[in-house]
């Protein structure tokens, strides 16, 4: 018996059955990470340093170690403020050089790894390097969401939280409710994104802020999703996850 040919439909029908069972699952309407047990409890940076970079390191650092391990450990933002020295910028000064430190951050802990917090606790005032040990494997690399891409963020936000740094011009008078501006997109304060979800028709980001749990909703705050609002999207960084398995062995 011959071999049969492989027509076009047939091609077309084989492509399209591989395309739905390998397509990306579509989005969750929500997604919470708290609710996982990969967040730690709202902290307090303090009025006397800006270091809301540090916290933003160390939350995403946190999310990706109980990711990878399974535990939860609240991670050193002291040790950052200690240790990461970058020319001309004062890490409890940070204002726009916050992205640029956030990721100085993550670039250390990918070569150190990080202290546990009530091993270094905070203070609030940059002093000596002095790391210990580390609690959290080292990551293997760090990688950025491309500039203001709010559909690659929100799928990076289903595997992880995500450290930002956006504008934080407007905190002073948020106190509850989705922020949908005004404000500007000058990169001077860093978060961490935890989750995603909808109201009354409102897509949203939920953020974790360092500002304690007396601030915006428990210490948290929503804003819009879908416009890069405040530049959310503009300054997104995550440790790398183990790749998934690929579908095509040896590809």
């Amino acid at each position: 018996m011959g071999k049969k040919s492989l027509t076009l439909s047939a091609l077309c029908a084989t492509l399209l059955w591989v395309g739905a069972v390998y397509a990306d699952p579509p989005m969750p309407p929500s997604i919470d990470w708290r609710a996982e047990g990969k967040v730690t409890p709202v902290k307090d940076q303090g009025d006397t340093c800006d270091s809301s970079w540090a916290f933003s390191a160390t939350g995403v650092l946190e999310g990706w170690n109980a990711i990878t391990t399974g535990k939860l450990e609240s991670l050193s933002e002291q040790e950052l403020l200690d240790c990461v020295r970058l020319p001309f910028v004062d890490g409890c000064n940070a204002k726009q050089a916050g992205a640029v430190l956030l990721y100085a951050g993550l670039i250390y802990a990918t070569q150190n790894g990080l202290n546990a917090e009530d091993e270094y606790q905070y203070t609030g005032v940059i002093g000596k390097c002095d790391p210990g040990t580390s609690v959290i494997p080292k990551p293997a690399g760090i990688f950025g969401i491309p500039l203001g891409s709010e559909e690659l963020l929100a799928k990076q936000v289903e595997q992880q939280p995500v450290a930002v740094t956006l504008d934080g011009s407007w905190y002073p008078s948020y106190q509850q409710g989705i922020f949908s501006g005004p404000c500007g997109r000058q990169p001077n304060a860093s978060a961490l994104i935890v989750g995603l979800g909808e109201e009354n028709g409102v897509p949203y980001w939920l953020v974790k802020n360092s500002l304690g749990t007396s601030w915006g909703e428990a210490g948290f705050f929503r804003i819009v999703r879908g416009r890069d609002e405040c530049g959310i999207a503009d300054w997104a960084i995550v440790p790398e996850l183990a790749p998934p398995p690929s579908p095509w062995p040896g590809l």
